[in-house]
């Protein structure tokens, strides 16, 4: 095993044991600690990926050098630099980040020691990924607009068309978030390719501003500048959790 390998897994397994892998296999692996660095591109928000790049580089004695970017970024910069490498891990993100990076030939195949105990359908047939966990999308609105609007907080996809939304949303770009990419392939997933694009058209015409990154619409929400949107639970739980009246 070659020591990016080596980097690699640990990684993985330190992200693996913090969800729903045991420790065991961390504790094996990482009883020698290694030293040096290791940079990555990181898709998880900085304030999580830092907390778990720390516990690493206590289990393993390895810096964590990392750069926080959308999916899309990531993975551009990272087919862009194939020929010469900048990083050597990407971390957090959705599947199809990952499966777009196999097609671009820019991962290496690698199994951690306890890929076995992660489902099949959250992992890569062929050993590119391993997942770390489940994150849903979900709806995140401002109270105050709701309430002004005489509205429901909204429960489907097909509310947010309600012309009383008419350029009040704010939703992540397609180009560059892989939430973006997920909201469309659940739409997908629900109604059809054809329904789906045809409800995205919809949708746009109440659209605010499609925004870089998939939780960079939360804070306008929050503060009332944007009415709703849609984002990963952990984007709208975190906002709200800074005290903001969201539902």
């Amino acid at each position: 095993m070659s020591k990016l390998q080596k980097v690699l897994t640990l990684l993985l397994m330190v992200a693996l044991c913090m969800g729903t892998v045991s420790a065991a296999g961390v504790q094996e692996e990482s009883s020698t600690k290694v030293g040096g660095s290791v940079n990555v591109y990181s898709i998880m928000p900085e304030k999580y990926a830092t907390k778990i790049f720390e516990e690493f580089t206590k289990d393993t004695g390895i810096k964590v050098n990392f750069v926080r970017l959308s999916s899309g970024e990531a993975l551009a910069r990272i087919i862009a630099e194939k020929a010469n490498p900048q990083v050597d891990a990407l971390w957090g993100g959705p599947a199809d980040t990952y499966e777009a990076g196999v097609l671009e030939g820019v991962f290496d195949v690698y199994v951690p020691s306890e890929a076995a105990k992660v489902p099949a359908q959250f992992k890569s047939a062929k050993g590119y990924w391993t997942g770390i966990g489940v994150i849903p999308l979900t709806f995140l609105s401002n109270a105050k607009f709701l309430k002004d609007k005489g509205l429901n907080p909204p429960t489907s996809w097909n509310d947010l068309l309600d012309p009383a939304y008419k350029n009040s949303l704010q939703m992540a770009d397609a180009r560059t978030s892989g939430t973006a990419t997920e909201r469309i392939y659940s739409l997908i997933k629900v109604m059809g390719e054809d329904e789906a694009y045809a409800y995205q058209k919809k949708l746009h015409q109440n659209i605010q501003l499609y925004t870089k990154g998939g939780a960079g619409g939360a804070m306008p929400v929050a503060t009332g500048q944007a009415a709703s949107g849609v984002f990963y639970i952990v984007d709208a739980l975190d906002i709200q959790q800074q005290g903001y009246d969201l539902v």
